[in-house]
């Protein structure tokens, strides 16, 4: 199953830089879902939708390939965004303390291993937010090559 005009090579290497270019997008709206206190598909799902789209864009076509990687792409993602949805919330507890946003997202890993409940917090969204995500792919993707 291929998704492109007839003709067009799959051009990968800018594909996968669309589809990393195109995540960020998601990973956005998923830290503000985050900040109003949610976990939910929507964040996974816009970031596996807007990888897909930054793919299609400059990929040109749409394979099983690439499929492969946007979903690549969209796992890494999703720690991205957990991780800098921790980072946020530590910068906004020691801002007052002279922490910079680059410290609390080098630093996530030293709290989210020395405080018990941040560990199990992390792990947590981490688990609920694959499998929110996982859902939301697999449906974006059983509609995406059923419906061709």
């Amino acid at each position: 199953m291929e998704i492109g005009h007839e003709g067009t090579k799959n051009n990968v290497i800018l594909g996968i830089l669309g589809a990393i270019l195109g995540s960020l997008i998601g990973v956005v709206i998923w830290i503000l879902i985050y900040k109003l206190g949610y976990i939910s598909s929507l964040g996974g799902l816009a970031i596996a939708f807007f990888a897909f789209k930054g793919y299609q864009l400059l990929g040109r076509k749409i394979d099983k390939l690439s499929a492969v990687i946007v979903l690549i792409v969209t796992i890494i993602m999703v720690y991205v965004s957990i991780h800098l949805s921790y980072a946020l919330g530590i910068y906004e507890v020691f801002r007052e303390d002279g922490m910079t946003i680059i410290q609390a997202v080098k630093e996530v890993w030293l709290y989210v291993d020395s405080i018990q409940e941040l560990s199990e917090s992390f792990v947590l969204d981490l688990f609920k937010g694959y499998a929110f995500t996982i859902i939301g792919l697999f449906y974006m993707f059983k509609g995406l090559f059923t419906s061709r």
